[in-house]
Formats: C-alpha cells, sequence, structure tokens
C-alpha cells in the first residue's frame, strides 16, 4: 500500500486543530481539499478517523488516534531523511520540534536558539512550552523530538540541572527551614511545581490536603509572597537572593531537576542532535 504522505500531514493539521478549517488555515489551502485529502486517507484504510458532530465538530476515533501517532512517526522520519541527505551536502535544513518546562526555555533554549540560528539559519526551529505532563506527552506522541523537563521514568533522560523547591515568604521565620508535613500553612505553587512535589503529595497526610496548596502561575508565586499574602513554593534556581523575600529549605527535600527527555536519543534527527549539542555547552 503506497501511502500519500501529503494527505497524512493534512490529518496531523486537522487532528491537532480540532478543526477542517482551522486546518485549511494553517496549511493556506481551501477547505474542500483538506477534507477531500481526509476522505481518501479514510477509503484507501476503508477506516473512519474522525467522529462527524454537527455541534460538536470533529474529533479522533479510537482508531483515529493510533494512527496519528504512527503518522507522526512517518513524518518524523521522512524528517530524518532529508536532514541525513542535507547533512551530506554539508548543508542542515528542515524542522525541529521543541516541548519544553518553561524553567527550561529560560535557561537552556533561548541561548542555545540564538547560537543555533546563527550556524544553521535553514532549519525551522519550533518551541511549544507547557507543564511536565504535557511536555513529556508531546515528546512520547513525536509531536517534538525531545524536551527539556523533570526526569521520566519511562523515556530516557539526560540531567542538565539538579535542582530542588524552595519557600519564599516576606518576613523572616525563625528557622532554617519550613517542614511541609507539619506545618498548616497556606502555600502557593505554579504547575511544574506541584507536579514535582506530587509524589511528596500522596506520601505525606499533613501535606495532602488540597486546600492548604494553591495552583498560581509562576511570577504570581513570587509576588504572592513579596505581598506577604503566604507562601511561595518555587525551584530555587528561579529565585533571586536580592528580591524583596526570604528564602529557605523546605523538608522533605524535593528534587525538581531538569532533564533532556527523549523516546531514544541516538534516533534523533541530525538537528535535534546539534542542538543538544549546544545546550550542553551552555
Amino acid at each position: 500500500m503506497a501511502m500519500n504522505l501529503n494527505h497524512l500531514k493534512i490529518f496531523i493539521n486537522v487532528a491537532d486543530a480540532g478543526s477542517v478549517t482551522e486546518a485549511a488555515k494553517a496549511l493556506f489551502i481551501t477547505q474542500p481539499a483538506v477534507s477531500k485529502a481526509i476522505k481518501s486517507l479514510e477509503e484507501e484504510l476503508d477506516e473512519e478517523l474522525f467522529y462527524r458532530d454537527k455541534r460538536n465538530g470533529i474529533s479522533l476515533t479510537d482508531t483515529g488516534e493510533k494512527v496519528l501517532y504512527f503518522a507522526r512517526q512517518m513524518m518524523r522520519m521522512e524528517e530524518q531523511i532529508y536532514q541525513t541527505v542535507y547533512l551530506s551536502k554539508n548543508m542542515l535544513g528542515g524542522t525541529l520540534k521543541i516541548a519544553s518546562l518553561p524553567s527550561g526555555s529560560s535557561f537552556y533554549l533561548i541561548d542555545a536558539y540564538t547560537k543555533f540560528h546563527e550556524e544553521y539559519p535553514k532549519v525551522n526551529v519550533e518551541i511549544k512550552e507547557g507543564t511536565a505532563l504535557e511536555v513529556e506527552k508531546m515528546v512520547l506522541n513525536h509531536e517534538a523530538e525531545f524536551g527539556i523537563s523533570f526526569p521520566s521514568s519511562f523515556m530516557e533522560s539526560e540531567v542538565l540541572m539538579q535542582d530542588e523547591i524552595a519557600a519564599i515568604t516576606k518576613e523572616k521565620l525563625d528557622t532554617e527551614y519550613i517542614d511541609l508535613t507539619k506545618t498548616k500553612k497556606t502555600f502557593y505553587a505554579c504547575q511544574s511545581a506541584m507536579e514535582s512535589m506530587q509524589p511528596y503529595l500522596d506520601k505525606h497526610f499533613m501535606i495532602t490536603q488540597r486546600n492548604a496548596f494553591k495552583i498560581v502561575s509562576s511570577g504570581t508565586v513570587r509576588k504572592i509572597a513579596e505581598e506577604g499574602i503566604g507562601i511561595g513554593l518555587q525551584a530555587k534556581s528561579l529565585l533571586s537572593q536580592n528580591a524583596p523575600y526570604y528564602i529557605y529549605s523546605v523538608k522533605p527535600v524535593i528534587h525538581t531537576d531538569l532533564a533532556l527527555i527523549a523516546n531514544d536519543f541516538d534516533a534523533l534527527t541530525p538537528a535535534a542532535k546539534f542542538f543538544i549539542k549546544m545546550i550542553k555547552n551552555i
């Protein structure tokens, strides 16, 4: 069966957009062309890939979800082929998709992207930020070649930075650390911090009380501490020693290391490998 790769590309765009109209806009083609491509793919596979509903729009069928996973792999293999050929001609082009926590972007991707773009201007680099769970999902589903997130238990990981959660308050406390298993105060943390804390939230009864932890943005965590509204919990690397708040260690120690994650580092495209090399040299 000779599958039309262009039809697969259109299928991926429709699945991502959840709309034929939005996919057509993103691809700069007409809606009938998108609909025809999807219909042709479904006829070729003899299987419906989308549920159609006039009120709720379209959504993937169970089979469509599985096809999407493999379609992304096929697109990545196509990218691998083109980049390999470019590299044989002492060139590097194509597209590189990276997923990252916001902190990963701040610490590594901005500087690495600047250097990478100067050396390989023909590579289109796309960076998508998300929570740790979202980054893992993007890498696992081949929506991104690699990610910067917490070390993964089911994907390959290479630690870039060792870090841990710290507490910040406006008022100076008569203690060297804050024990999360004993205090009954209200804490504020961003989504990523909460994800790194989850194993400890599950383990220790005193900090499983959900009303004791409120999720806000990373910047709001620091603002809350500065205003004396509550105690902020954030990765220590993101905190400034000269800011208007006091920094305390927390017990138990909660690691929130930053790591490169990928399904298989050896199988990455040349562009991804060169980009990772630049990240490691920062």
